[in-house]
């Protein structure tokens, strides 16, 4: 019986690990969704009876829509790095590796705010998070990236950089290109139709 239990205890482990790489998947979404997924929340009832819609040809309406939306776009780029420290885990990467994987899906989404002054997903006027927080993360990456190429001949020799720069590439490339899609639109272009008018909110 007790080789039983324990393979039954490593097998638990092994879902144990494979389990959080699915914020990777929920990470993906919350981006390609985030000009929608808001909007539950502004169908309680509450919100209705207090007035707060406006019609698709609302300035000031579409403007808090698109903030929104860029909120949510990051809340998604930030659970998808944590899905990639997750992968990194899984293909038996150094943990170390894993966060520089993480700050290098983030930080490019920063980076592309600061020079452009605009969120990846297209909201004007934005250029990233505060102040100390764009220095935590720079500083997070700038440390990963110098501790690989400092120690790329001696500590992570043995490491499989296909799956590393793999990786990586993954965490880049995805929140940017999803990024990109959604700029394809205007950013006064949302979705409305599952949102009441202003008329219809007053029968609440």
């Amino acid at each position: 019986a007790y080789p039983s239990r324990k393979m039954d205890a490593q097998q638990l482990e092994r879902y144990a690990n494979l389990a959080p790489c699915f914020f990777a998947v929920m990470g993906v979404v919350f981006m390609a969704k985030c000009k929608v997924a808001w909007h539950p929340i502004l169908n309680k009832t509450g919100w209705k009876k207090d007035g707060v819609f406006a019609c698709s040809a609302d300035a000031v309406f579409l403007r808090w829509a698109s903030l929104a939306s860029h909120m949510f776009f990051i809340i998604g780029a930030v659970i998808f790095g944590n899905g990639i420290l997750a992968i990194s885990n899984v293909l038996g990467l150094p943990l170390v590796l894993g966060f520089w994987c993480m700050s290098s899906s983030i930080i490019q989404s920063i980076m592309y705010t600061a020079v452009f002054k605009q969120s990846p997903m297209g909201t004007p006027d934005i250029d990233g998070p505060p102040v100390p927080a764009r220095v935590v993360i720079a500083a997070v990456w700038i440390i990963t990236t110098a501790n690989y190429i400092v120690n790329r001949a001696t500590l992570y020799k043995d490491v499989d950089e296909t799956r590393l720069f793999g990786l990586m590439a993954v965490g880049v490339f995805l929140p940017a290109a999803i990024g990109a899609k959604h700029r394809t639109k205007h950013w006064r272009l949302h979705y409305m139709k599952d949102l009441p008018s202003r008329d219809e909110a007053k029968t609440y």
